[in-house]
């Protein structure tokens, strides 16, 4: 981490523009099982979190959802 970001410091010193020709990417899968990634998921409360709902899990589903950010600009699907 330390090795990156003193490349990037001085990708930056070279060229301030340097990020904006990066593209920032990130994913997720949603299920109806409820399965969740829970290392990038995090639910904050004051009281507690666990809750349950019903699941119908007769009737699987899944969605995948990706999105970029390049330049200033979302792209995603």
């Amino acid at each position: 981490r330390m090795r990156f970001c003193h490349w990037a410091r001085t990708m930056i010193l070279q060229n301030p523009n340097f990020f904006r020709y990066v593209m920032f990417s990130d994913e997720a899968t949603f299920k109806n099982t409820g399965e969740l990634n829970r290392h990038n998921s995090h639910y904050w409360s004051d009281v507690n979190p666990r809750w349950q709902r019903g699941v119908d899990h007769q009737h699987g589903w899944s969605i995948n959802v990706w999105c970029d950010i390049l330049n200033g600009y979302l792209i995603g699907r």
